[in-house]
């Protein structure tokens, strides 16, 4: 049906996190996180969420009830020889009876290693597969303080960037490369047109 509010809601004032500002993210963590391993383990997390157009609620737990619901060790796996990195989404906004949906991502050089730095560093026993040294789970709070300290640092205007600034970044990252509206709809595994906002 026709939605009334949404024809008069307050226009989307996010900007997206371009590919320019995560390789000034990139050098900005290890100046931000106070370990080495938490640079490794943010900076995994940001070239994700943008390589994967993922929801913050996919990588990221409110409570102790979402354990199941994110990333697991085994939901991420890399094939060097084809250049591919495999991503399973256990459950999302479009996928609430947890049917999992599977990402082919062929992997530019920059994801590929942020994730080889950060598997080489975690904790090998943990199941969950974005976790803290001593093996908790990376919260959402966690992942936007991190975000926000980290833009800060660079001087950009932090009220105009959120967690989903990477997910509205890889889709206007794709469309400048020539993508098309339908494979940007099948990426970002939106199943309306509002990424087009």
């Amino acid at each position: 049906g026709f939605d009334i509010d949404r024809l008069y809601s307050r226009p989307d004032i996010r900007q997206p996190i371009t590919a320019e500002m995560m390789t000034k993210m990139s050098n900005a963590l290890v100046r931000v996180c106070f370990s080495n391993y938490e640079s490794y383990l943010f900076w995994a997390a940001f070239s994700l969420a943008f390589g994967a157009f993922l929801r913050v609620g996919e990588i990221t737990i409110r409570s102790v009830n979402d354990m199941g619901y994110v990333l697991q060790k085994d939901d991420v796996t890399m094939d060097f020889n084809k250049n591919v990195i495999y991503v399973t989404i256990r459950f999302s906004k479009t996928d609430q009876r947890g049917l999992t949906t599977t990402l082919a991502l062929k992997s530019n050089s920059s994801l590929m290693s942020a994730l080889s730095n950060y598997n080489s560093a975690r904790p090998k026993q943990n199941d969950l597969y974005f976790c803290h040294l001593d093996g908790k789970a990376m919260t959402r709070y966690q992942f936007h303080s991190i975000l926000t300290k980290t833009l800060q640092f660079l001087d950009y205007d932090v009220k105009r960037f959120n967690t989903h600034s990477f997910r509205i970044g890889a889709a206007t990252h794709a469309f400048l490369n020539g993508k098309s509206e339908e494979e940007i709809k099948n990426m970002g595994r939106w199943r309306s047109s509002s990424f087009k906002r």
